[in-house]
């Protein structure tokens, strides 16, 4: 994940408002370490931190739920990465001044359908989470620009690739290190409109690879 992400941020220099974006990318996975776990009370920690527009919580465990955060309606940012958050509360598709939402290294397999309400969402983290399918709740959302999807189980169906085709503002996809995608659905061609797909360390023959790069001309791939 640590090239993929730097490799995510030499590409967004050519933007200045996707290098704005993205700085943060490249602070985030350096502050994570491999310490044990502390527990925290998010009860206790949002009423003391005052209605915060962003929060962190790296390596940590959690003494109440995850429904805390729903009432905290102004955040911008959340990172929230091994953790070991196997499910999210439905009650965070209130969040909609959410634009960042890194969830990198968890146990996830699925998102709450109430996450098409994230409409101001630009940067979803999701790396190293056990997905096999892209949730349906992300489809259409209008400003998701960034999406990570790296080492996961997913295969990459048709109906992934028209999830991902009905986000009009998706400019980067890191679909790197998935060892369960081997084969490239026939509708691929859908996805021209992004800009960066990452490819590299899977298993995709080099058959599979020159479909991509047929299908996608104008889309720079990184294999």
């Amino acid at each position: 994940m640590h090239n993929s992400t730097n490799s995510i941020l030499s590409i967004s220099l050519n933007s200045k408002s996707s290098f704005c974006l993205l700085l943060s990318l490249s602070f985030l996975f350096l502050s994570l370490s491999n310490c044990d776990p502390k527990e925290v009370n998010l009860q206790e920690y949002l009423s003391s931190a005052n209605h915060p527009d962003k929060i962190s919580f790296n390596h940590k465990r959690f003494s109440d739920s995850l429904q805390q955060i729903s009432k905290e309606t102004q955040l911008t940012e959340i990172e929230m990465n091994y953790d070991a958050i196997s499910e999210l509360p439905q009650e965070w598709g209130e969040l909609n001044k959410l634009k960042k939402l890194s969830l990198y290294g968890n146990a996830l397999t699925d998102l709450p359908a109430s996450f098409h309400n994230l409409i101001n969402l630009e940067i979803l983290l999701l790396g190293m989470n056990p997905l096999e399918q892209i949730p349906t709740s992300l489809r259409g959302l209008p400003n998701l620009r960034i999406l990570s999807l790296d080492e996961t189980k997913l295969k990459l169906t048709e109906e992934d690739v028209n999830i991902l085709a009905s986000l009009p503002n998706l400019e980067i996809l890191d679909l790197s290190e998935n060892p369960e995608l081997l084969q490239v659905p026939d509708n691929v061609s859908k996805l021209n409109s992004i800009k960066s797909i990452f490819l590299k360390k899977n298993k995709l023959s080099e058959e599979e690879r020159r479909k991509i790069f047929t299908a996608l001309p104008n889309v720079s791939l990184s294999k």
